[in-house]
């Protein structure tokens, strides 16, 4: 690859490039830290806005590993992402890894839809972000491209990512049941990024343990409460009453519920 040309190989469907001086290693332990405490009040706005899209970035990351869809490529510091949350969802809720993949790729669309604007939304095929507040600028204004995430043909992602700012003083820093889905996603990603070393260090896939499965399933009853509320439509969907995924998902965690509270 040379100059800021796409890896090839890469599926059809919008690009989100982003950048972290910090490294994304560190920047995404510092987002998932703040997210874990519901942190979006501290700091400046542009640092907030960073650590937000760098949550992001380590949620797409997880969720492409327990999807077996993340990859690497390009030179130097750069890393592509594609989590098929549409391949994840053809597997069916009942397969646990397929239900955690799902639950991450939920957490952002509820997200989106809260904020005005994200129905229609078109984003560009390929656009990038930085560390300093929300950018739409070209590629080429950038020097050094550390992450691509992939975004296929989930537009919230990239809906979050361009409007970070906005979603982060406007909605997270306001909003405790929004704050609160983030903070219980944090605690999914948590465990699983710690399920995924332990199953690379034993070369073989775990089934989840009752502590992930609780956690997965605290995580699906906020994104269930969430979504009985009146939000914007969504291009496709009913204009009324809940999702289509929220009863399967909502007996999914009572079931996950009482299976672990009854050991």
């Amino acid at each position: 690859m040379t100059g800021l040309a796409l890896p090839s190989g890469l599926p059809p469907g919008a690009y989100w490039r982003h950048e972290d001086p910090r490294g994304i290693a560190e920047g995404a332990a510092r987002a998932l830290a703040r997210a874990e405490k519901a942190d979006w009040s501290s700091g400046s706005s542009a640092a907030r806005a960073s650590d937000f899209r760098d949550w992001l970035v380590l949620r797409s990351w997880i969720a492409a590993r327990f999807a077996g869809s993340a990859g690497t490529g390009g030179e130097g510091q750069m890393l592509v992402i594609f989590a098929d949350y549409q391949a994840a969802a053809a597997i069916g809720p009942t397969n646990p890894r397929a239900r955690a993949v799902q639950a991450i790729g939920r957490t952002q669309t509820i997200l989106a839809r809260q904020i005005p604007g994200f129905v229609g939304w078109a984003p560009p095929r390929v656009f990038a972000t930085g560390p300093d507040g929300e950018t739409g600028f070209p590629l080429v204004a950038i020097a050094i491209v550390t992450v691509i995430v992939a975004v296929a043909e989930s537009a919230a992602v990239a809906y979050l990512a361009h409007q970070a700012s906005q979603v982060v003083d406007n909605y997270l820093a306001r909003r405790a049941d929004l704050a609160g889905l983030v903070q219980a996603d944090a605690a999914v990603l948590r465990v699983l990024d710690r399920h995924a070393e332990r199953e690379t260090a034993e070369g073989r896939a775990l089934p989840l343990d009752p502590a992930e499965s609780a956690a997965l399933a605290e995580l699906e009853r906020r994104q269930v409460a969430l979504a009985a509320l009146k939000t914007p439509p969504v291009v496709g969907a009913d204009d009324g009453g809940l999702p289509w995924w929220a009863l399967p998902v909502g007996i999914a965690a009572a079931i996950a519920a009482v299976s672990v509270f009854s050991r």
